[in-house]
């Protein structure tokens, strides 16, 4: 690398004239990073969509709501009182302490960031647009797991159900 360096900078002294541009370069692109928002998406997508998969009930232990609510409810999914506590800690642990030192903050955050969606192809679409990527990264894989933890428990709630319910 250090030869580049050297060929690079033999060629400014040569061209001096040319030089201007790295500097150029630089003030456009921080006029740029400045003037439009860099925004990251992260999403994650579940295959096929059926809208009456069962999925358990968060706050009741032996409820089910049907896939088809959640989708057009994800609040349902992403504004969890226990969700946002895990949450919470797992970033509390992560990274620095003062970004995250209160929990409305992150439902706040949550809510404007996080999606919840049908894609293309019959896809279930777990998806986050935010600044943070690293923090996109453990919002996503964490709703996923969510998402599918809860729908195992729906599974086992509705077998039950029938079970109970039957003759």
């Amino acid at each position: 690398m250090l030869f580049y360096l050297k060929r690079f900078s033999a060629a400014l002294v040569v061209y001096k004239r040319w030089a201007s541009i790295i500097p150029l370069s630089l003030l456009v692109y921080l006029a740029y990073a400045a003037v439009f928002d860099v925004r990251f998406t992260i999403s994650q997508a579940f295959q096929p969509y059926n809208p009456v998969i069962p999925l358990a009930v968060a706050h009741n232990p032996v409820q089910t709501i049907e896939l088809h609510s959640l989708v057009d409810q994800p609040r349902l999914l992403f504004l969890e009182d226990f969700s946002l506590k895990q949450i919470f800690k797992q970033l509390s642990a992560i990274q620095d302490k003062s970004k995250f030192s209160d929990e409305n903050w992150l439902s706040r955050y949550v809510n404007e960031s996080m999606s919840l969606g049908l894609a293309d192809n019959n896809l279930i679409d777990i998806t986050y647009d935010g600044h943070d990527p690293i923090l996109g990264k453990i919002l996503v894989n964490y709703f996923s797991q969510r998402l599918l933890t809860r729908i195992d428990d729906g599974l086992v709630r509705s077998k039950s159900e029938s079970f109970t319910s039957g003759p």
